[in-house]
């Protein structure tokens, strides 16, 4: 997928006039025209001829510049980025062009541009010794004053949370008697229902013996009637089914049978009587 759009370009180029064979010759030939490599070396570095021994291309594929030395201009841009534009801009000293000129003064023993980089970062490191020497008790004041500012603000901060603590102590406070109101109210609707509930416990008890006693009477009346159930339960079950037709083939029962069947339908909640 990242060489369809090489492809493309390439078959494209083609019918511009385009002098690749392939697309890697293409890409060879973009990147040729459009990326462009900077390599910045110092010929007085013993590693500078191996390094151009062992790799020619460095003067048969790229241009090569010769600078022996920097104009002032680059040297002033120079220092202000390694010193930076306060050291440099101070009303006290000249250092910029002080610096130059020691640097201009030791040319004819070899001084190199590389040479006056050390001596920006030899004054950068000395200049920044001295300042922070030199604030160093300021720099203790300025933090003893914060400290102080800080514990301020600490004891404010612990005032108003001290205040606020108080206010919900208050209320807890005010909570609390509620609270112990309440459990005093309902401790004494306690005691009023437990003598309630003792009072009815003992009416509870009389119904009991009274029902108790109404059980065993009817139970007594029960155990006088169940002789009596006993043999209706027989007399009915001697009940054939000829007896039944022989009864529903009466046009006019005779009054005992249609007072008993009369009494039968109305215990089971039929008022009609008619035959």
């Amino acid at each position: 997928p990242l060489l369809a759009p090489l492809k493309e370009e390439w078959a494209a180029s083609q019918g511009r006039g385009g002098g690749a064979r392939t697309p890697f010759e293409y890409f060879c030939t973009q990147v040729q025209q459009r990326l462009h490599v900077v390599l910045s070396m110092d010929p007085n570095h013993s590693h500078f001829l191996p390094y151009c021994a062992a790799n020619p291309a460095l003067f048969s594929c790229t241009t090569v510049l010769w600078l022996d030395e920097w104009c002032d201009h680059s040297k002033t841009i120079i220092a202000q980025r390694i010193l930076g534009e306060e050291v440099l801009d101070s009303k006290r000293t000249n250092l910029g062009p002080l610096l130059q000129y020691i640097h201009a003064s030791q040319a004819a023993k070899g001084a190199c541009p590389r040479h006056f980089i050390t001596l920006l970062q030899t004054c950068h490191a000395m200049y920044s010794s001295k300042i922070s020497s030199a604030s160093g008790q300021s720099s203790h004041l300025q933090k003893g004053l914060l400290k102080l500012q800080e514990v301020s603000q600490t004891v404010e901060e612990l005032q108003e949370d001290a205040i606020k603590k108080q206010a919900v102590l208050a209320e807890k406070q005010q909570l609390a008697d509620e609270a112990l109101e309440r459990i005093t109210q309902a401790m004494k609707k306690s005691a009023e229902r437990r003598q309630e509930v003792e009072q009815l416990e003992g009416l509870t008890k009389e119904e009991q013996d009274k029902t108790a006693e109404e059980k065993a009477q009817i139970e007594k009346e029960l155990s006088e009637i169940q002789p009596i159930l006993d043999a209706a339960k027989k007399a009915v079950g001697s009940i054939k089914p000829e007896h039944l037709n022989e009864i529903r083939a009466l046009k006019m029962p005779p009054d005992p049978i249609h007072d008993v069947l009369n009494g039968v339908l109305r215990i089971m909640g039929n008022y009609d009587n008619s035959w």
